[in-house]
């Protein structure tokens, strides 16, 4: 009995000692736009934004704040999502920039700012993002606007390709390539249509499915042991739909 007993409590030891190391650390709220990181050289930073107050908080990796940073929306126009924040990415000046997409459900404008909300590039009509690393190791920039066209059932974009500077650290954005990001189908679907995804093998994350002006039509949580989402799209409305997950974006049609 003593031996069962010893036994016991050394397997609970084990079993205390490989399996409590996980601790909370810290806990972010926001509203309108979820909680994300970056790297620099030197740090990983944390940022978040209230979409109702129109302010971006940047956090350092001690989860203290490092900026609140007030945006303005050009009129009519609210905060539809932010790419790339990053350190010596389009510029070489010690400040974070970042692209901010603002939306007024029809038309999207894309800027990139600085921590100070100083105008680094005007991008014009856009709602997508991709950095692209190049065959050379130089970096460009790719910018979508997309828009649903009823009359042939597709949807029509354009794209932009800008040269960049700088260099991106490896963080959860990742380096977008949309030419080699795996496409939905069959597209377009008017009973169920496949989402491809890539994610580390325990990696666990959201999809979120948008409407063409922006709206969240519904979430679903994808996990990496698979690479793919069956979603029933039969109650949707006619149309072109966004979805995302982590930092990626692709699009598909309900017909």
């Amino acid at each position: 009995m003593k031996k069962i007993t010893c036994g016991l409590i050394f397997s609970l030891f084990i079993f205390t000692f490989t399996y409590g190391q996980i601790n909370l650390e810290h806990t972010f709220n926001s509203s309108g736009f979820g909680t994300w990181h970056f790297n620099t050289d030197t740090e990983t930073f944390y940022y978040n934004a209230n979409v109702n107050t129109n302010k971006l908080f940047i956090y350092s990796d001690d989860y203290s704040i490092y900026k609140t940073v007030n945006f303005n929306p050009p009129a009519g126009y609210e905060l539809y999502w932010i790419y790339y924040p990053s350190k010596y990415l389009f510029n070489d000046d010690e400040w974070i920039e970042f692209i901010l997409v603002f939306s007024n459900s029809t038309n999207y404008q894309m800027k990139i700012y600085n921590e100070n909300m100083s105008l680094v590039k005007d991008l014009g009509a856009g709602n997508n993002a991709y950095v692209i690393k190049t065959y050379d190791g130089s970096f460009k920039l790719k910018t979508s606007d997309y828009v649903y066209n009823a009359a042939t059932q597709t949807i029509d974009y354009t794209d932009k390709i800008f040269s960049i500077p700088g260099e991106l650290y490896v963080s959860d954005l990742g380096i977008n390539d949309v030419e080699n990001t795996q496409k939905a189908y069959p597209n377009p679907s008017k009973e169920r249509i496949i989402l491809p995804y890539t994610l580390n093998p325990d990696e666990i994350s959201t999809l979120h499915i948008y409407n063409l002006q922006g709206q969240l039509i519904e979430s679903k949580n994808i996990h990496g042991s698979f690479d793919h989402l069956y979603l029933d799209v039969s109650t949707y409305e006619p149309g072109g739909y966004v979805y995302s997950y982590k930092q990626v974006k692709a699009t598909f049609i309900v017909k």
